[in-house]
């Protein structure tokens, strides 16, 4: 079956459901003329705008009691959700101390740019968010940057990119990744697995998990190569025969 670009397949499962809503956002399910149905997850930002709208428009007491309800009710979860991501608490299994710093500053940059989006947003908002965005791009590729940082930055950005277009294909991917590891082969070296995850949960596509430890407690081989320098989601996927959304199934 053909799957659109940032959709996944089938019914959302409850625990996909409640976690988006947990965050703030929520879960958007289609049944496409074709036959096929597919959900994508509502990002927060994106959920408090309909919501504002759906007020604004709202014509009685009572709906517009509820709404606003409802709108509070997104705007304090994902609240919590931003101080989350910017904590550097949240990136305390890093493996280093730039490491955690770069994580902060990329998160950043995604819940900026969200902002950035906002009807209401003033001049100066506007170029204060995009001076902080240019900032850390500046920090993480310039020539000043910590060794190992401009790839780690690089690789993070790609992962975003790609769990964003093709979730359900990353989200195999990376159930791939997980049990090749443990059968003793990693795909990934460590800041590329906090990469992917961190991907998934800016993106909306899951939470962050820590990287998995073989069961044995051996440690396993670490592919290396120019396949191995980004994501390559769709090369692992393709080897344990997930085929790309997009693509017949």
């Amino acid at each position: 079956m053909r799957i659109e670009s940032g959709w996944w397949p089938g019914a959302a499962p409850q625990e996909v459901v409640e976690q988006a809503e947990a965050r703030g956002g929520a879960v958007v399910s289609q049944n496409r003329g074709d036959g096929i149905s597919q959900y994508r997850i509502m990002p927060a930002p994106e959920k408090i705008r309909l919501l504002r709208t759906v007020l604004f428009e709202c014509r009685s007491d009572s709906g517009r009691e509820a709404m606003g309800e409802k709108l509070t009710e997104a705007e304090q979860a994902y609240a919590a959700w931003r101080r989350q991501m910017i904590s550097v608490a949240t990136y305390a299994d890093s493996g280093s101390e730039w490491e955690a710093r770069m994580r902060v500053d990329y998160a950043r940059v995604v819940i900026d740019s969200a902002e950035l989006g906002r009807e209401d947003i003033s001049r100066e908002e506007f170029h204060a968010l995009m001076d902080r965005v240019d900032t850390a791009y500046a920090t993480w590729t310039g020539p000043d940057a910590p060794a190992g940082a401009v790839a780690a930055w690089a690789y993070l950005e790609a992962a975003v990119h790609d769990w964003r277009r093709f979730p359900d294909t990353m989200g195999q991917a990376a159930e791939v990744f997980d049990r090749w590891h443990h059968q003793g082969l990693k795909t990934l070296d460590p800041v590329q697995w906090r990469s992917l995850q961190q991907a998934r949960e800016l993106t909306w596509n899951g939470a962050m998990e820590h990287e998995p430890d073989r069961a044995d407690g051996r440690e396993g081989h670490l592919a290396t190569g120019p396949e191995h320098t980004r994501v390559n989601a769709f090369a692992a996927a393709a080897a344990a025969g997930v085929e790309r959304e997009g693509t017949e199934r």
